[in-house]
């Protein structure tokens, strides 16, 4: 059932993005904001995830995801970005503390040399676990179990 809801909404998404291609291309964006007493960084709630208590989560709107009931509540890429801008502002920030860069002072507006700036964006790529998940290919598992019978996908 709700394939064919997915395929209901989406067929006509679809056949617009054969007859005007550029409308499938979207931007994601999201920022954070790094903690001077802590190793963290605060991103910017959406307004669902903020009320959520359990929630669904689904496709993009982009994908005809005006429906809760069949493709979920939460959008899975904002998710995942928010994820990604937490994760490397926390690490930038504990990268910073590790080679004594003062964030204090980008807020500041002071100069900071360019070789410390490559540096702290290296190790932040580096150390960051969800660009490492997303850049290095993790292996991913599937598992499918019930009926006495288990597969694993690879």
């Amino acid at each position: 059932m709700a394939s064919v809801a997915l395929h209901e909404k989406q067929a006509p998404i679809k056949d617009g993005y054969k007859w005007i291609p550029s409308n499938a291309v979207f931007t994601l964006s999201s920022s954070g904001t790094l903690e001077l007493t802590s190793i963290t960084c605060k991103i910017g709630t959406m307004k669902q995830i903020s009320q959520a208590k359990q929630k669904i989560v689904g496709l993009h709107q982009k994908t005809g995801d005006d429906d809760p009931e069949i493709f979920g509540e939460l959008c899975l890429e904002n998710m995942l970005l928010k994820a990604l801008v937490a994760c490397a502002g926390s690490t930038l920030k504990a990268v910073a503390m590790t080679l004594d860069i003062p964030i204090a002072e980008f807020e500041d507006g002071k100069e900071l040399a360019e070789d410390k700036i490559e540096k702290l964006g290296k190790l932040t790529e580096r150390y960051c676990v969800v660009i490492q998940a997303i850049t290095k290919n993790p292996d991913l598992s599937v598992s499918l179990r019930g009926g006495g019978a288990s597969r694993s996908l690879k």
